[in-house]
């Protein structure tokens, strides 16, 4: 296993009733930013039961 290929840029969207917090998107924005500026990939981690569109919505903060 080489450590070097485990690489990126992760943020735990906080969500309640299926809204994220407020602070969760402006994570996922400053993440795109650190994501970019390394050259890796920024991944959204939402976590919860029925979440409807709610990852779909915070691909386009991530975008």
């Amino acid at each position: 296993m080489d450590i070097n290929e485990y690489r990126g840029c992760w943020v735990f969207v906080e969500q309640s009733h299926g809204k994220p917090a407020r602070v969760s998107l402006e994570l996922l924005g400053k993440g795109k930013e650190l994501a970019e500026k390394l050259g890796v990939e920024l991944t959204a981690i939402v976590l919860g039961d029925a979440l409807g569109s709610l990852p779909q919505e915070h691909i386009a903060y991530g975008d």
